[in-house]
């Protein structure tokens, strides 16, 4: 299984916050999810 934490940055919101969402790769399937969360990207970097 492979898990990666991705940062929207075509999505920022007027405060320049990102969304983060989740990619799972599990047996050849993939499923992208909202985490609901938002982030300043300079805070993750």
């Amino acid at each position: 299984m492979e898990l990666a934490i991705l940062l929207r940055l075509d999505r920022l919101d007027k405060d320049g916050r990102a969304p983060i969402h989740l990619r799972v790769c599990w047996q050849g399937n993939k499923v992208r999810l909202s985490s609901g969360e938002k982030v300043k990207p300079a805070d993750c970097r």
